[in-house]
Order: C-alpha cells, then structure tokens, then sequence
C-alpha cells in the first residue's frame, strides 16, 4: 500500500511573532521502510533536520496546496520570495528599479508571485467560475458628508488657500477656493453629494459588483483624526446597515491614533455596535498600520484580514511583489490582501487610474491573483477630485466586460478571503509529489 501525505504538528524554534505551532504536511515516504515495525505497521517518526520557516509553509499551503509546500519549503529561493511579503519598507518608498512603466508612472509588478510561479508552476486555486484573477472593490470612507459642521470646514480651506498663495503656488490656491465657492453653494441648498451612499450602490449595481466600505470608528466626530463624523452617529449606523444588507461589506477604517494595542479592538466593537454584525477586515487610515507588529495587533483585535499593503499615490502595483492573499504571520494570522490601485484626487496618478488598473489587471491574470482597488468615497464630488469617479465608471464597465468574458471574478474583499481560505484545505488523500 503506498504511503500518502500526513500532516504534524511542528514546533517553531525562534523567538518571533509566528504562531506556536504551524500544521505542516510532510512526506511519510521516505521514511516508512526505514520505521516499519516488526508486525509490518509503520512506526510514528519525528520529522529530521532543520525545519522550514512556518510562513513559507503556509503561504505555500494557501497558494498551492499543502502538498506543494511540502515538497518546496526548504527551496531557499522561495524562502527569500516569501520573505518580502513580510518584511518591506513602510512609508511613501516608491517602486523598486523592476518597475513597469505606465504612461511614464512607475508601477510595482508581481515580481515575487512570477518567481515562484518560475520555480514551482501555476497555482493550483482558482477563482470561482474557474476566473484566473480576482477584482476586488473597495472604499475608505474618510467623509462621510461634506455639510456637518461646515463652518470648520470652510475655515480649514481659507487656511489653506493663504498657506498656498504664501507659498507661491496660485494653481494650488485656485484650487481650494473654487472647491470652498462649490461647497458654499451646495450648502445654502443642502445639496450634499457625499453623503449619497445610494447613488454608490446604484452605479456598482448597474455593473454587477459588490465592494467592501471601511468606516471609521470614531468615538467624536471633532478629533484628531479630522473627519468630523463619528460612528454612533444614526446617520451613518443607517447607511452602514442599508450597505450590509443589500450585499455590500463593511470594514474598519482603523484610526491613525491609538490603533495599538486595545484602541484597536475598541474601534472594532464600537464599529460592530453601529452595523449590528461582525467585523473582519481592516486597512488603517493613511495605510499607517506598522509591520510586522500591526498585523499582531489585528489579530488581538480580532480582525482576520487587513488590506494595508499598499503603495500611497503616485506610487501604484503590488507593494512586495505580491498579488495573492495570504497569512504573513503563519495559520493563526490574519489574512493580507495587498492594495494595489489607489485613487488620487490630484496629480499624475489621478490621470492614469484606467491605464495603470488595466496594467494591474494583466499582472493578476498573469499570477492567478487578486487586484484590490481603493477609491475614497467622497470623490463622488468632481470638485474635489476632477475626474476620479469618472474615471471609476469606465473601470467598472471594464470589470464588468471581464468577468463576462470569464477571465475575472468579482467579490467583496471578506468574500474573496473565505474563497481562497476554503481551497487551501489539506488534501492528504493525494499523493506527495518529489521535490
């Protein structure tokens, strides 16, 4: 009878941030003429030798299938593949040297998932429908209305017309006062596009698609964070609601201040509080989540899966290389989903959202991945952010095109998470394949 694939339980060795143990399969063949005992049942062994790094076994495991990551967890070139998803340098750094070129923007390519892909093959998930790629939708709330509390809102754009007039940049300054002139305006009419969550759903419901919404939790709309809503407010428990029940999600947008620690599980209750269901996912504002100790703090918090690898515009692509969703921290982490396109209300990343997303969307056909999108909310309004929710529609007609044609899928992020978690099972009917 041949041997098939078992799976142990091994221990880690270091002192870091990966789980205490890590479910790894391993090959009993090698092993069992060796440790047959004398009634011909094969004894239990103890893996030999140096153990492979837990978070090369499971992003391995989730991508290809635990028997792939049985046979290529000691490849050390994978090893230094699988270690930029970890490790990788926070901030506004720009895309390294391999960088695609979009209409003269740097865009980072899944260089790591194509050197693994070189070594091992395609991967062995699909998408549902058998896609080869994934889009998936989301939105930072960072407004949830432009009308409350209007009077401070007009001082900060005084403010800043003046800083940019003393600075020599008139362009800058034409700018705001044409925003501040529009705005009184729809003011004195109570006209308030932001706050039009119903105009959202009715656009990506003409195109089939569902996206994910990350409120913040804020306990006082006036604070530090300078977004003037907070999450207990009615008005936004409502649209929050009327979001999750026609198909939609809703994440958190966590904080930039006091997201460490127990301020982060705070947000995440009180934001469970507002919608009336659980919360899984989030992606910091500002992408001012650190690493690796941000995703330890999601997992206290009880967040499964962040969305906050990412570049921040004009930088644009896959921030380490990577389109696949996976566990940095090992099988007990949280999920990372990595951004890659990122709106702008201004500059050259504003004017290449459609080349640089269709440039995105090869690199995640080419690697089997996922391509997350994220355009803030509140430039529905064109004054603030000329062109951008424009230039959304004609995505999402490209997105619509492409999953007709079978080649994408398109769900919110939780959806896509649970799909990629439930193929990464272990099949130890199968047997192991030599390295």
């Amino acid at each position: 009878m041949p041997a098939r694939c078992a799976r142990r339980l091994i221990p880690r060795h270091d002192s870091g941030t990966l789980p205490d143990m890590v479910e790894q399969t391993v090959d009993t063949t090698a092993t069992v003429d060796a440790t047959t005992t004398a009634t011909g049942t094969p004894a239990a062994t103890e893996p030999r030798g140096p153990q492979p790094d837990p978070r090369v076994v499971e992003a391995l495991r989730v991508r290809f299938g635990p028997i792939i990551a049985s046979a290529h967890a000691h490849d050390p070139a994978l090893q230094a593949h699988i270690d930029r998803w970890a490790g990788f340098t926070a901030g506004r750094a720009p895309p390294g040297p391999d960088a695609l070129d979009v209409d003269g923007l740097p865009v980072a390519p899944a260089r790591a998932d194509r050197a693994i892909m070189a070594r091992i093959g395609a991967p062995v998930a699909r998408w549902p429908g058998g896609a080869r790629a994934a889009v998936i939708i989301t939105h930072d709330v960072d407004a949830f209305d432009g009308l409350s509390y209007f009077p401070v809102r007009m001082t900060g754009w005084l403010t800043t017309t003046a800083r940019s007039l003393a600075a020599g940049d008139r362009r800058a300054a034409a700018r705001t006062a044409r925003r501040a002139a529009r705005w009184s305006a729809w003011w004195a009419r109570r006209y308030d596009p932001v706050a039009d969550f119903e105009r959202w759903m009715a656009l990506e419901s003409r195109y089939g698609v569902r996206s994910t919404f990350f409120f913040l939790s804020l306990a006082r709309a006036l604070s530090r964070e300078g977004r003037m809503y907070r999450v207990a407010d009615p008005r936004v428990a409502r649209v929050m609601r009327t979001l999750v029940h026609h198909g939609w999600r809703v994440g958190l947008h966590a904080s930039r201040y006091g997201s460490d620690g127990p301020g982060l599980l705070e947000q995440r209750q009180r934001l469970e509080d507002a919608v009336g269901r659980p919360v899984r996912a989030v992606r910091h504002h500002y992408l001012s989540a650190p690493f690796p100790a941000g995703w330890r703090d999601m997992r206290r918090a009880g967040l499964d899966i962040s969305s906050n690898v990412g570049f921040h515009p004009p930088h644009q692509g896959f921030r380490t290389g990577t389109a696949w969703p996976h566990r940095p921290l090992g099988a007990d982490g949280p999920w990372e989903v990595p951004m890659a396109l990122m709106d702008a209300a201004y500059g050259p990343a504003a004017a290449r959202l459609e080349a640089v997303f269709e440039r995105l969307l090869d690199e995640a056909i080419a690697v089997g991945g996922a391509l997350v999108l994220n355009f803030h909310s509140n430039y529905v309004a064109e004054v603030d952010a000329p062109g951008v929710h424009r230039a959304y529609g004609r995505i999402l007609e490209r997105i619509r095109l492409a999953v007709e044609a079978g080649d994408v899928a398109n769900m919110p992020l939780e959806d896509a998470v649970d799909h990629v978690a439930a193929r990464a099972v272990d099949h130890g009917g199968e047997p192991c394949p030599r390295s």
